[in-house]
């Protein structure tokens, strides 16, 4: 009874379909404004289109016209909607939301009225008043005077024409959208109906990833005439006086079976009365046109716009009132709510209403018992979307993950960035893990468990050249990170990835009890990246543990099959092999105990550091004691301006002390050595004895220098810090220079040189 209601409460509501806000006791869905995210790159639509559904019906407006802001073929474009542009071109059926990359998009539904035009740059109309909430978008053409309207169900998309008297038009043009394919045919059924198919693919560089779309139209009135057109390629010479048409688009208005090529369309003219609505239907499908004419007679069958409408805005209310806010200001709610809304349009379901779907990378069509998902972009979901379905919406979540796994039996892989049955291997990473590890942790269990470890082991595992999700997991594996191979290949965030997905992976290899592997995934997620030797340690037993019950096992099978009695043999290799790696993890062990130098990058990150403050003006006697992980300590003498503020100075260096432990986990002490900065004499003279140091050798570097004068002769007062191995002795850096000082011109000059050493 309480569905019935609100039913009828939402039938009602359809009257004022847009967006009007919340106010008190209002329904979820009137906090929901789909026009945020549609600007600044937000990637996102206003159209119509169900929870998860198949279906969305979406304004185009980025092409066509120089007054747009942003055009889809002037630029990196990803979206058929951008708020800013004014030329709208149709309505485009099935879309992606909030991607990076242009897809989808096509089956551009467009109004006209007046003289009949098929090029959408002629075509194309300003527009006005537009509306969108959850189900709904509607705007007003000002070129033709027709107000637009569409809705969706989940696999179906129906839009509404309120047209002025005389002669009006429905364009369905195929050789437009937002993707990088073309190639489609069509055919006319009947009068009132067309079929055909779209072809769509190449999201993000992927040239394979190529899928088709099937498609049935409606309309709800006989046309007085209706036909295709088809762009001609250009001609020249004398081929071109024996076509009209030639470079031009054709319209075919008697032939009536398929046609095809890369720019067609349909057309359907009326005579209509002022204020007289059609409503054109579309269903899709991604298995056949059959299942397309199924899927629309199934979901608009017997039903108007108001209805589906209906339906469409008591859908989403359903699924946003699990959430109720109480509290907080409407604008709160509207940000709340709306990106409950965004969150709950992808994953979308590929399935028809029979059941059937195109299988993962593969010719097949197969049959679903449950639901079968699709777009599952992880990289950008895995982190928060799948964990909020997995508390509010479960029965969602574990349809997902079971079509995770469905695309593994079916292609042998866990999906990356899967689009429509197809892998597109975006982004990076290896983010089914962690999807489908906090899924069954939180309890949702439902699942084949161990055929998703066994995905998730063979990703983890297999090297490089067989890995289709981890290409680069040789160095991985070798080396516990991923190196810059070439430029701009993300290796940091290829090894972030890697490690986020083997520690969930030793999460749920604790859970099921597979100790090894829980030790073994856990390790290797850390090890490297800590540089810990506690860890590597860890990880190098695991190994040994391993490799030994390897080759016992293949000793037993050896002397079971042929009688060879080889357990002595490969004992001895066992016993090779853990006193390599037993002294390997020892000569780690014995380096921190006796002190090891710090790596160079460590020290260049110090300078850096401290360098980067302006009251700083050099480093030296720069001291590195290492006692372990997380126990680092550091000294350092930095130069200041002796004329500068002594509290300034002071607050600034411990500034930098507090810098150093947050970015380098590392306690510093650092003491203030005074220099002039100000006196000409003073910085010619350092000047100088600079030159001279760096040409006895130019890994020396002076600091500390001062200049005293007195009555007969000025002392030049000056340290000179020298690398751990040198060709020369103390001694005689100090009376080369004493005696390159003295042949000065001018003053008498004496030096006192005092040689320090690096520590680190």
């Amino acid at each position: 009874m309480k569905r019935i209601l609100l039913a009828y409460t939402l039938y009602a509501l359809c009257l004022l379909p847009a967006f009007a806000g919340g106010g008190e006791g209002a329904l979820p869905i009137s906090y929901v404004n789909p026009f945020i995210g549609t600007t600044n790159f937000g990637t996102t639509n206003p159209g119509a289109v169900c929870p998860n559904g198949m279906m969305s019906v979406v304004p185009f407006n980025v092409m066509g016209s120089e007054d747009n802001k942003y055009d889809k073929d002037a630029r990196w474009w990803s979206t058929p909607y951008e708020y800013h542009n004014c030329f709208f071109t149709g309505y485009s059926h099935v879309n992606l939301s909030g991607v990076g990359c242009p897809e989808l998009g096509s089956l551009l539904l467009m109004p006209t009225t007046g003289e009949l035009s098929v090029d959408y740059k002629e075509y194309g109309s300003r527009y006005k008043d537009e509306q969108a909430s959850p189900g709904y978008y509607s705007n007003f053409l000002t070129r033709y005077n027709v107000k637009t309207e569409v809705s969706a169900t989940p696999r179906t998309g129906v839009s509404r024409f309120t047209f002025p008297a005389g002669q009006s038009h429905v364009l369905l043009n195929l050789g437009e959208g937002l993707t990088n394919e073309t190639g489609a045919f069509l055919k006319q059924v009947s009068d009132t109906e067309f079929e055909g198919m779209k072809l769509l693919g190449t999201f993000c560089y992927n040239p394979q990833a190529i899928f088709p779309i099937y498609f049935v139209m409606r309309v709800n009135k006989q046309p007085v005439s209706s036909g295709y057109w088809k762009k001609q390629r250009p001609m020249t010479g004398v081929e071109a006086e024996w076509d009209p048409d030639n470079g031009h688009y054709k319209l075919y208005t008697r032939y009536r079976k398929e046609i095809a090529g890369d720019d067609i369309g349909a057309f359907l003219t009326f005579n209509t009365t002022e204020g007289e609505q059609i409503e054109v239907q579309m269903g899709v499908s991604f298995v056949s046109i059959e299942n397309a004419r199924l899927n629309l007679d199934t979901e608009q069958s017997g039903k108007n716009f108001s209805q589906v409408l209906a339906d469409a805005r008591m859908r989403w209310n359903e699924d946003l009132s699990r959430i109720l806010v109480e509290g907080g200001t409407e604008e709160q709610k509207t940000v709340f709510y709306t990106a409950l809304y965004h969150t709950l349009i992808h994953p979308n379901i590929l399935q028809d209403v029979n059941g059937q779907y195109p299988a993962m990378e593969s010719d097949q069509i197969l049959t679903t018992k449950g639901e079968r998902y699709t777009v599952f972009s992880l990289w950008d979901t895995y982190r928060n979307v799948h964990q909020l379905l997995t508390l509010v919406y479960p029965e969602r979540q574990l349809q997902m993950v079971r079509s995770m796994l469905d695309m593994y039996r079916e292609h042998g892989w866990l999906p990356k960035w899967e689009l429509y049955g197809r892998e597109t291997l975006t982004m990076e990473g290896d983010p089914s893990i962690p999807v489908i590890v906090d899924t069954w942790l939180k309890g949702l269990r439902d699942f084949d468990i161990d055929l998703a470890y066994e995905a998730m082991y063979k990703s983890a595992t297999l090297p490089g050249t067989e890995n289709l999700l981890r290409p680069d997991n040789d160095d991985y594996m070798s080396l516990g990170y991923v190196p810059l191979r070439e430029q701009y290949d993300n290796s940091v965030s290829h090894a972030l990835e890697y490690y986020i997905a083997d520690y969930s992976l030793s999460l749920l290899a604790e859970a099921l009890g597979k100790k090894e592997d829980a030790r073994f995934f856990y390790n290797r997620s850390l090890s490297k990246k800590l540089d810990s030797a506690a860890m590597k340690a860890t990880s190098v037993d695991s190994l040994s543990d391993t490799v030994a019950t390897t080759l016992v096992l293949i000793a037993t099978l050896i002397s079971k099959y042929t009688g060879l009695l080889l357990d002595g043999w490969f004992g001895i290799l066992v016993g090779c092999f853990i006193l390599y790696t037993g002294g390997s993890t020892l000569k780690e062990t014995i380096d921190l105990l006796i002190g090891q130098p710090p790596k160079q990058e460590f020290i260049n990150e110090i300078r850096e550091i401290v360098l980067g403050h302006s009251m700083v003006h050099g480093v030296h006697d720069l001291i590195v004691h290492d006692y372990g992980p997380g126990r680092v300590m550091i000294s350092l003498h930095a130069e200041v301006d002796v004329n500068g503020n002594i509290q300034d100075i002071h607050e600034q260096i411990d500034h930098i002390e507090h810098e150093l432990q947050e970015k380098l986990h590392c306690s510093a002490t650092i003491h203030m050595d005074p220099i002039v900065t100000d006196d000409e004499e003073v910085l010619a003279m350092k000047a100088k004895v600079e030159e001279m140091v760096h040409f006895l050798d130019e890994s020396f570097s002076m600091h500390d220098f001062r200049m005293v004068k007195g009555s007969t002769r000025t002392n030049l007062i000056f340290d000179v810090e020298v690398p751990r191995k040198t060709s020369y002795t103390d001694n005689e850096i100090v009376n080369w220079l004493k005696e390159r000082i003295h042949e000065l011109p001018g003053s008498k000059y004496f030096a006192v040189i005092q040689i320090d050493h690096e520590y680190y």
